[in-house]
């Protein structure tokens, strides 16, 4: 018998009642100007590397999988009607799993200087392969491509 907004995203929904004017009916719906969801989660992986090396530059590419654990997933939205502006922010989002698998892949790179320096470069794409999200609309399967890079010393 309690009625509120629903406001679905990609990585899950939620519930939610402004704080300004009446209670919602049903069919009612909200204008919204701008929301943040975010994720963060766990990584395991399971690789396979191999090292191909040269007098200065080494580069071990490798490729597995991942166990990916969920360990917040929240909102935060901006909703509108034509006399009145709220921030919402929403915990905890309904239909995100806590648990997906992803596929990985790696090659460090690594530039020998001298004896006790190096450069290292370490590009990395992630594709889950099972979705993130259950009982919503929509099946989001998250992808990322990063790059890293440092220096090694040894003393």
């Amino acid at each position: 018998g309690d009625i509120a907004y629903k406001y679905i995203t990609s990585s899950g929904y939620a519930y939610f009642k402004p704080g300004f004017g009446p209670s919602p009916s049903i069919g009612d719906s909200l204008t919204t100007a701008e929301a943040k969801h975010r994720l963060e989660h766990l990584s395991i992986p399971l690789a396979i590397k191999y090292t191909v090396v040269n007098k200065k530059i080494s580069i071990t590419p490798g490729a597995g999988i991942e166990a990916n654990f969920i360990t917040k997933a929240n909102l935060e939205v901006d909703i509108e009607d034509p006399f009145n502006k709220e921030i919402v922010v929403v915990r905890k989002l309904n239909g995100t799993k806590s648990f997906y698998w992803s596929f990985v892949a790696d090659a460090e790179i690594k530039y020998k200087v001298n004896q006790k320096l190096s450069i290292n470069l370490r590009p990395v794409y992630r594709t889950a392969i099972s979705p993130i999200t259950k009982n919503n609309v929509v099946e989001t399967f998250p992808n990322s491509f990063g790059i890293g890079a440092g220096v090694t010393i040894k003393l």
